[in-house]
């Protein structure tokens, strides 16, 4: 498998569990994008657009100074392998599918993204020392079976991700790359207010919009609580919580050589609220605890600095990061 996709991707499931989507085209642009989704293919994949000269524009080899462009050799292998019509076109042409966006040379239309819309969590079965499941259940009857493996140097239970209401676009991808690149299990987004899955989410994502597994729920809460009852401790990002954890006081403790229990002793699900509003009461109120980025102070109108810093301070993408660096080293 390619570098740019990601090692722990797995496929959608049969279409009858998958929502419906409006059956139009996107075009997804730069190599980073396109490799992954033709790699991978969860897209209904249309036609593959090619720079005429086939050189990708800032895009170097691993042989320093030496321009190339293999990933346009790639993205023709790739096409070809999936049987996706190549058509190379001028610059301009590109320029107009990517509503003039960096393109490197790639363009690549395909179907909108489909996501399984999910209840909740099941149980986390564990099955010796390194192999473990569990499953993501999608009606009464229907669910899937996720594997887990704590090999080496990996974390012993599972990690997800649960968005609520993000609606930035360029957030959204943000947090998307970050969970790619911590290797989070999966990402449940609330099926409303909530940024659709564009091209340019693709893109601000480094192209994990097309590798991670993503799902919707209707109600989030509801996924919250469902999950709970079936073994998932939940962390939530909420300052006015009473029921906070300081980072920065776990970390000192934690390197000071003192005993402190471990953030991760079960599977997890780490919950992020909104840019604007943060996370919604209902939701605030389905986590058992809240996670709090700096030292904690007393909510006073007066203070100044030195404070709470969460998601309502930071921006949601970098306070994300912050976040899942600290679960997956716990």
């Amino acid at each position: 498998m390619h570098p740019l996709v990601c090692s722990f991707a797995r496929l959608l499931p049969a279409a009858s569990y998958r929502t419906t989507a409006q059956r139009t085209l996107e075009h997804l642009y730069g190599a980073s994008c396109v490799i992954p989704a033709l790699e991978i293919g969860r897209r209904k994949l249309r036609k593959l657009y090619v720079k005429e000269g086939g050189e990708l524009d800032g895009i170097r080899s691993s042989k320093r100074g030496d321009r190339s462009n293999k990933w346009v050799e790639l993205a023709l292998q790739l096409a070809q392998r999936r049987e996706v019509t190549v058509s190379r076109v001028p610059a301009s042409r590109l320029d107009a599918l990517s509503d003039g966006r960096p393109h490197q040379g790639l363009v690549l239309a395909a179907a909108p993204l489909e996501c399984v819309q999910l209840r909740h969590l099941g149980c986390w079965q564990n099955e010796g020392d390194s192999d473990s499941r569990y499953s993501a259940v999608i009606t009464k009857r229907e669910s899937l079976t996720i594997p887990f493996s704590s090999r080496e140097g990996r974390r012993r239970h599972p990690i997800w991700l649960a968005l609520d209401q993000i609606v930035d676009p360029q957030n959204l991808g943000g947090i998307l790359r970050s969970a790619h690149f911590f290797d989070i299990d999966g990402v449940i987004l609330t099926d409303r207010e909530t940024a659709p899955f564009s091209p340019f989410v693709s893109k601000a994502s480094a192209g994990a919009l097309e590798v991670m597994d993503l799902y919707i729920t209707p109600s989030l809460p509801k996924f919250l609580e469902s999950s709970a009852e079936n073994g998932w401790h939940i962390y939530g990002t909420d300052i006015h919580s009473d029921n906070t954890i300081s980072l920065s006081e776990y970390s000192r403790a934690k390197h000071s050589g003192l005993e402190v229990p471990p953030l991760i002793h079960s599977p997890t699900i780490l919950v992020l609220g909104s840019e604007g509003k943060g996370m919604r009461p209902v939701v605030s109120k389905a986590c058992h605890d809240h996670l709090v980025i700096g030292d904690q102070v007393e909510d006073d109108e007066d203070a100044k600095g030195g404070g709470k810093y969460t998601v309502d301070s930071l921006n949601v993408s970098v306070a994300a990061g912050i976040l899942m660096h600290t679960l997956v080293s716990a």
